[in-house]
């Protein structure tokens, strides 16, 4: 028994029933592997983290090159009043500058003054020196969608690790309902067998007839105890199915004949609770940074709103198609076009008003996000201790098993020589049977917080 619990080989003794070894089995691994390959909730993360991933793509769409072309002609009485056509590429730039090129061509007796006249061609940027700078509205939503694509990403795991969390759950019970059914599948076996003895010994005149009372009532409680088994096995298999779903995952998997692994009786390992506490990397946690950070971000951005909106414009103006633009040729001193704007919010409430928000917002994230640090904290401290007091109590649960049985075969043996009762038979049994349920409800136990242990640390194993 040095430091090991086994659980397979004290309960096999008694929960070995041959009509369920053909039965098909399906294992932990499988059925966990099963849930993250098909369930609905899993397939919808997904979805969104890939929602996520095209607004990145939508917002990096605003940096894309844009092509125009634009024609305009208008003829009456034979006069030509104008024909104006228009073909420009607009490249912008990440920190909110903006290139244009084009060309130009104005004909008619009633053109716009404020075009020229034949063909013409430049080459022109436009720069924010204000308040679009460092950042404009642009660059802001590219950078928030890639701080939401990690809070979705996060949401993701967080979504996997509650949803496998439940699934070992349900498998968990199902598991303690088949050992229960079992435990008095074999039960029942026993004292039926015991109710034929003392029946034969009774009209041996060997037994009183009290004796069989006796041991016909104990065959009853066993027996009305298995079909309740049965029934809370057979409710923890409907429950099971809610987490087996097929590949297109449009219908779940009903189980029919199947049965749990009997492996998952593995020994539960020792939990070192002097390792050291992290939950920097817990889905949670991930969430809250990335909206930390989108307010930063934020904060940046509206910050710069408290500047005034201005932006310089500077094209360089040709005759023809690009016959005199270049760094060399061009006389960019006769031939230009230059243009300021200017727009100034004289109290700034606006801008002010919503730096106020994105400090008051920032202030409440992290708030919470310190709130749910230490709560995860104490639950993995929590689980922790529960799970090393449930360890002990496995080994010395197993050590009175032990110790019941000895008892048990004593007085069995002293039965089979006239020299006790039926009712000291059963008292025996009886403790056996407690201490048995006590160890398969400690075991259970045990898996049941090593889940919600690995599920504070924001980790689900199960392979």
């Amino acid at each position: 028994m040095k430091n090991k619990l086994f659980i397979i080989g004290t309960i096999a003794m008694l929960l070995i029933v041959e009509s369920y070894a053909t039965e098909p089995v399906i294992s932990y691994a499988t059925f966990l592997k099963q849930v993250a390959a098909s369930h609905p909730n899993l397939r919808a993360a997904k979805s969104y983290v890939n929602a996520s991933t095209a607004a990145v793509m939508e917002a990096k769409g605003a940096f894309d090159p844009f092509f125009s072309y634009e024609s305009e002609q208008k003829q009456l009485n034979n006069q030509l009043y104008y024909n104006y056509q228009q073909t420009q590429l607009q490249i912008p730039v990440w920190n909110g500058i903006d290139i244009r090129t084009g060309m130009e061509n104005s004909q008619g007796l009633n053109t716009n003054p404020e075009n020229t006249i034949g063909a013409s061609s430049y080459l022109g940027i436009k720069i924010p020196i204000g308040a679009d700078l460092l950042m404009d509205k642009r660059n802001l939503q590219v950078q928030q969608n890639k701080q939401q694509l990690i809070i979705t990403k996060a949401e993701q795991q967080q979504v996997i690790n509650e949803l496998l969390a439940d699934a070992q759950m349900a498998y968990i019970n199902w598991s303690r309902a088949y050992y229960q059914y079992q435990l008095f599948a074999k039960l029942s076996l026993q004292n039926k067998e015991r109710v034929a003895f003392v029946i034969t010994e009774y009209h041996q005149g060997i037994r009183p007839a009290i004796d069989t009372t006796e041991a016909l009532s104990q065959l009853q409680q066993v027996q009305l105890n298995e079909t309740d088994a049965y029934f809370q096995f057979k409710a923890a298999s409907r429950l099971v199915e809610n987490y087996l779903w097929n590949e297109s995952s449009n219908t779940n998997i009903a189980i029919r004949d199947q049965i749990p692994d009997s492996s998952f009786f593995d020994t539960p390992e020792f939990i070192n609770t002097n390792d050291s506490i992290t939950v920097r990397q817990h889905p949670k946690i991930q969430q809250y940074e990335g909206k930390i950070q989108q307010l930063q971000i934020e904060k940046t951005y509206k910050t710069q709103q408290l500047l005034p909106k201005a932006y310089l414009k500077a094209n360089m103006l040709s005759k023809g198609y690009y016959e005199q633009i270049g760094v060399n040729s061009i006389p960019y001193q006769e031939n230009y076009k230059l243009g300021f704007t200017l727009a100034v919010p004289l109290l700034q409430r606006s801008a002010r008003g919503s730096l106020l928000q994105n400090k008051y917002k920032s202030q409440a994230a992290n708030f919470e996000k310190s709130m749910v640090q230490t709560q995860l904290v104490t639950k993995i401290k929590y689980y922790q201790t529960q799970l090393e007091n449930i360890s002990k109590q496995l080994v010395n649960t197993s050590l009175l098993i032990k110790n019941f049985k000895k008892l048990y075969e004593a007085e069995q043996l002293r039965f089979q020589q006239g020299e006790s009762s039926v009712f000291l038979i059963n008292s025996r049994e009886l403790k056996i049977i407690e201490a048995m349920q006590k160890q398969l409800d400690l075991h259970y136990k045990w898996k049941q917080s090593n889940v919600q242990l690995e599920l504070s640390k924001g980790t689900i194993l199960y392979n």
